[in-house]
């Protein structure tokens, strides 16, 4: 008797904790689910369709730059891809004797630089340049296949090369110690009564240093060297008087004999740095001219 209390109270406990029960899902919630469901399907279902295309268009494209590379000739690089060869880069070869001896001259000669243009000659300096010439040695003359109507090759007349920086300092330095060393120099024709007269004038001068003559037509670049004169002097005939580099009365006798008597030319001398009447007082002798023929 005891023993059914206890069950039916143990019943009653049971009942009155009883949980309540859960909702059943409806109709229209299992049909969401079912469509999420079938979403997700879709889409892992659909990646690997995805990397198929993704791999179709890029060989697509591949192919399109292919093509456009071959029908442009080939004119666009197209850089090597490292990456792709697993060969490693080719060792540089050794250099052989002459290489190493080439490039260790190039780098003693420092940085690389274009060279200068030749140096172009005014009329003025072309007569200095040529008086100079001519004044340093009685050999020296033009050669015959010169245009005495065209400039002179400046190389032909400068010991020096007339395409380095320095060549317009180097030709100041000649000019001005041409002029200093013959201030007053006259090219002369031997068998001219015009050439005896400016003799005589810068004769009786007794000028030191001593006039620089040069007889002209007895040289034998004389065809050569007498035109060009006459270019340089823009004189029609010779002799030619120049003082200090500047030609005098140039070809113009009656126009001379006048500055010589107003003694403007012993101011003109003075002036180039040669001595007037540097003789006197030592006796006078028979004056003696630089006469230089070829």
């Amino acid at each position: 008797m005891a023993h059914r209390r206890t069950a039916s109270s143990a019943a009653a406990l049971l009942h009155s904790l009883q949980l309540p029960s859960l909702p059943q899902p409806s109709s229209s919630s299992r049909t969401t689910a079912k469509m999420k469901r079938s979403f997700i399907s879709s889409i892992v279902d659909a990646a690997p369709q995805n990397n198929k295309l993704r791999a179709s268009a890029f060989a697509l494209f591949t192919l399109l730059a292919l093509a456009a590379y071959g029908l442009l000739g080939g004119s666009i690089p197209i850089a090597r891809i490292d990456f792709i060869s697993a060969s490693p880069p080719p060792h540089p070869r050794p250099l052989s004797a002459a290489q190493r001896a080439s490039a260790a001259a190039l780098a003693a000669a420092g940085p690389h630089h274009p060279p200068h243009q030749e140096i172009v000659l005014t009329r003025a300096q072309e007569l200095g340049a040529l008086t100079s010439f001519l004044a340093a040695l009685p050999a020296n003359s033009l050669p015959a296949y010169i245009d005495p109507s065209q400039p002179i090759d400046p190389q032909l007349i400068l010991d020096f090369d007339t395409r380095s920086p320095h060549a317009l300092d180097e030709l100041e330095d000649v000019i001005t110690q041409v002029w200093q060393r013959n201030p007053v120099v006259v090219f002369s024709k031997f068998y001219s009564p015009a050439s005896r007269e400016i003799k005589k004038i810068i004769g009786e001068m007794n000028l030191r240093p001593e006039p620089t003559i040069f007889e002209v037509d007895q040289r034998v670049d004389t065809e050569v060297l007498s035109p060009l004169l006459l270019r340089l002097t823009r004189a029609h005939e010779l002799p030619v008087l120049v003082i200090g580099g500047e030609p005098i009365r140039a070809g113009d006798m009656p126009a001379l004999r006048a500055v010589a008597k107003s003694g403007k030319l012993r101011t003109l001398a003075k002036a180039a740095g040669a001595i007037v009447d540097g003789g006197k007082g030592k006796g006078r002798k028979e004056h003696k001219f630089n006469k230089h023929k070829a």
